[in-house]
């Protein structure tokens, strides 16, 4: 993302991006503001999931790179008071979002939800398996999770 020739997005393919080239750092940033419209989302994920799945290496870790904030996110929420080794779990969200990003239908809404909760139910499900379990408190992901629709 950063260097003389940045991984980046050409712009003018999405709607609401800036027309030139954007580093995908930028292009993270952008997507996670508030204000950008779930449509450039969607084409932006369609887009990165179509280039990891055809080119591979490179782009699948820039999919990785722009999850990044989703996929600590959910490796934190399930490793909160595991008494087991947090890495086999963030091992275990990393491979259900790769799993997804291979397998993903593109054609409904919301692509990074659909991913993110594949790789949260990826890291529940080996969190469960972990024979040293968490704590039980109210709130931490003491449910399987739902497939979102």
């Amino acid at each position: 993302m950063t260097g003389p020739h940045p991984v980046s997005l050409n712009g003018r393919l999405f709607p609401g991006l800036p027309d030139r080239r954007i580093p995908l750092d930028e292009v993270r940033d952008r997507l996670l503001a508030r204000r950008c419209p779930q449509a450039t989302r969607d084409a932006v994920w369609a887009h990165l999931v179509l280039r990891s799945r055809t080119e591979g290496a490179t782009w699948t870790v820039a999919a990785v790179g722009v999850a990044l904030p989703a996929l600590t996110s959910v490796a934190a929420t399930l490793t909160n008071r595991f008494a087991g080794d947090p890495a086999d779990v963030h091992a275990e969200v990393l491979r259900g979002f790769l799993t997804a990003l291979s397998t993903i239908d593109l054609r409904p809404p919301r692509i990074m939800l659909r991913l993110r909760w594949d790789a949260y139910r990826s890291g529940y499900q080996r969190r469960a398996r972990s024979p040293r379990r968490t704590a039980d408190r109210p709130g931490t992901c003491d449910q399987p999770p739902y497939r979102p629709s």
